[in-house]
């Protein structure tokens, strides 16, 4: 298990899994800023992630309307989960990322990459077909 967070999710709940024990290896669960250091832009952080093996968390959906940026992820390989909860409570994601943690566990497992899911408040994802 290796999952990254970007900017837009902050370093809380990155945190909270490392609190709980489910990032205890190393470099297994890390934010943007605590390994790069600053605010840094996607055109940076993504192809980093995905040279890593990094499974990538991100609230910024505008990463697949950009055409450049989503190339970037079908370039580098990127496994990406787009948040779209709203302007939820960080509690809130939490708890979505821990019920979904199976299915996460799966797609990384089972999931060719790059590839791109949008996973709502309801907690029903949906691979996205714009990133293949």
């Amino acid at each position: 298990m290796r999952l990254f967070f970007d900017e837009d999710m902050g370093k809380g709940i990155p945190e909270a899994l490392r609190a709980v024990g489910l990032g205890n290896e190393p470099n297994s669960v890390e934010w943007v800023r605590r390994v790069l250091h600053g605010p840094t832009p996607d055109e940076r952080w993504i192809p980093w992630a995905a040279e890593r093996g990094y499974l990538a968390f991100s609230c910024n959906t505008g990463i697949l309307e950009s055409q450049a940026q989503r190339e970037l992820v079908i370039a580098s390989g990127l496994g990406i989960v787009f948040l779209t909860t709203g302007q939820e409570r960080s509690v809130e994601v939490l708890k979505l990322i821990l019920r979904k943690w199976r299915w996460r566990e799966t797609i990384e497992q089972q999931q060719p990459r790059p590839f791109a899911y949008l996973l709502p408040r309801n907690g029903q994802p949906r691979l996205d077909a714009r990133v293949r």
